[in-house]
């Protein structure tokens, strides 16, 4: 329950936000910049332990075609694991990533809660920055 009010909370403190529409957009205030989404995911059964429940990175294939990235990495980045999505949160937001969606879905007794990443980089070999270990 305290999750899914987090969530809420969180969604409606970013709904001016923009969403996620597409991987990169330029940024309005210089053209030698992008701005790029990911997503931190955490998806958890209400019967399950605590202890199985983690977020996850979520980047989708247009971002790894335009940061022009190896599948290996792109698996690598889909495999790191977070406790927690604050912990991933913090960990991200230290280099440059900004929640800026909020969004949970429960169907049945699972419940999936989705935080938007973006950072706005002038050069896209600063996106791998806090992306892997």
């Amino acid at each position: 329950m305290k999750r899914i009010l987090l969530s809420i909370a969180l969604a409606t403190a970013v709904a001016a936000a923009p969403g996620a529409a597409a991987a990169a957009e330029p940024a309005s205030n210089n053209a030698a910049t992008e701005t790029f989404y990911i997503q931190l995911v955490s998806r958890s059964r209400f019967s399950a332990d605590r202890g199985d429940n983690f977020a996850s990175i979520e980047t989708g294939r247009e971002f790894v075609q335009l940061t022009g990235m190896s599948e290996g990495l792109a698996a690598r980045i889909g495999k790191r694991r977070f406790p927690s999505l604050l912990d991933g949160l913090n960990k991200l937001a230290i280099n440059g990533w900004r929640l800026v969606d909020a969004s949970t879905v429960t169907q049945g007794a699972t419940s999936t809660v989705t935080w938007t990443l973006a950072k706005t980089v002038g050069d896209r070999s600063e996106l791998l920055d806090g992306l892997t270990d």
